[in-house]
């Protein structure tokens, strides 16, 4: 249960909360789900995107990056609490 709150308040928490919450919110929903960090981040780039700013999609490359280390994240702990 406690995972899907998580990812509905990452997919939320663009349109509520300043970008260091959505990146908390976003690492802390992709420790359960991995791929909601890069969701999180598409949406940002979708809603926040202005011509001519950067050419590169920084909100989906920080959700790359949050999306991996919640998976790695993710990994270790499985292993730990199993095999520990």
């Amino acid at each position: 249960m406690i995972r899907y709150v998580l990812a509905g308040g990452a997919f939320l928490s663009p349109f509520l909360f300043p970008y260091p919450a959505t990146l908390a919110l976003s690492f802390a929903a992709s420790v359960f789900l991995p791929p909601v960090g890069l969701l999180v981040g598409i949406l940002t780039d979708v809603l926040y995107y202005t011509p001519g700013a950067s050419g590169w999609p920084i909100a989906s490359l920080s959700g790359l990056f949050i999306s991996i280390i919640g998976f790695f994240v993710r990994r270790f702990l499985k292993t730990r609490i199993i095999g520990g």
